[in-house]
């Protein structure tokens, strides 16, 4: 089998994520034992943003309390804890927005012909991140449009690259966040809703939108379990725990266990006209392409050996997958009218 040419030197990209891989994993600061596993955040910025928003949610309490060396905490064994998807992103806001796939276009036509989405709709959006939904927003008449992004790197990204008067982003966790209640026509959470607590968080958008407004729950979700996923398979030994809230109950990915999610907002008894919708697509990459993609993931992000993984990615892209990975795609939408 011939080796992958695009092995041998890295992008400047590439060269670029693997000096902020190492400054991450490698830097001499406070550790912190990840809760429930054997994975341990030791970057200082990452580190204290995690303190941060953890005391903040009562998750753990202030870092003053903790020994600077060896205090640590714990979560379940085998996933991320909730809190850390309000720091796992932002290290390199500019590569994410790069390597994440778009939102295929049929979402957004369903928005303005189901939900109303017109000029001047009120809307808020919850983990708006480097903007990949916020800008489809914007375009389509979103006006004003209050994004809530908990980090603060990420927020700064959107403002710096979507100038656009409508958009106002606030920088706190969706529980945290100060906003008008009864004043929305619509919510929306892009790949978003499972770092937050479901019920809570839903009677929360209940309380935001207008009598008749909608909330709109969507995710682009990594794998279809219809289709065979060869670079999937290959990889799984590698990947392993922890695994992201985004992978739900194991055997069905949160955004597509369709049962669950129906049942959480019937539990709310605030929403009728609820329906899901759902389509698969393939993604094709190169190694280049697959290590930024997976360097964007919070089960790496998370993991001391974040470049070593990496680093076998791209080896398995190469030579087990001359070059040419195809993922697997799903994009799963729900949406739901506030009742009256």
């Amino acid at each position: 089998m011939r080796p992958c040419m695009l092995c041998s030197y890295p992008s400047p990209r590439q060269s670029q994520r693997s000096l902020i891989g190492t400054h991450l994993f490698q830097s001499q600061t406070d550790r912190i034992d990840v809760p429930g596993s054997s994975f341990r955040i030791r970057h200082k910025r990452l580190a204290s943003a995690y303190f941060r928003v953890s005391a903040r949610s009562g998750i753990v309490p202030k870092s003053s309390s903790w020994p600077r060396s060896t205090g640590s905490f714990r979560m379940r064994e085998s996933s991320i804890h909730q809190t850390f998807g309000r720091v796992a992103f932002g290290l390199d806001p500019a590569g994410y927005d790069a390597a994440r796939p778009m939102y295929p276009d049929w979402v957004f036509d369903f928005l303005r012909e189901r939900c109303g989405l017109v000029p001047n709709t009120v809307t808020f959006e919850i983990g708006a991140g480097t903007g990949k939904a916020t800008r489809r927003l914007l375009e389509l008449g979103a006006n004003p449009l209050v994004a809530v992004e908990p980090d603060e790197r990420l927020a700064a990204f959107l403002r710096e690259t979507i100038p656009d008067e409508a958009l106002t982003v606030v920088v706190a966790p969706f529980e945290d966040a100060v906003l008008q209640k009864a004043s929305f026509d619509l919510g929306l959470s892009a790949t978003a809703f499972h770092w937050l607590d479901e019920d809570f968080a839903l009677a929360r958008v209940a309380e935001l939108l207008r009598p008749g407004g909608w909330w709109v729950m969507l995710w682009n979700v990594f794998g279809d379990s219809g289709r065979p996923d060869p670079f999937h398979e290959a990889t799984r030994k590698l990947l392993g725990a922890p695994l992201s809230p985004s992978a739900g109950n194991g055997d069905v990915p949160f955004a597509l266990d369709a049962e669950a999610r129906l049942a959480a907002l019937e539990r709310t008894g605030a929403f009728d006209n609820v329906e899901h919708r759902t389509s698969t697509w393939s993604l094709a990459l190169d190694p280049d392409q697959t290590v930024a993609l997976y360097a964007t993931y919070s089960n790496v992000n998370i993991r001391p050996d974040r470049e070593e993984v990496l680093s076998k990615l791209r080896r398995i892209a190469c030579h087990e997958f001359q070059g040419c990975v195809t993922r697997n795609m799903s994009t799963s939408l729900y949406v739901a009218r506030r009742r009256s």
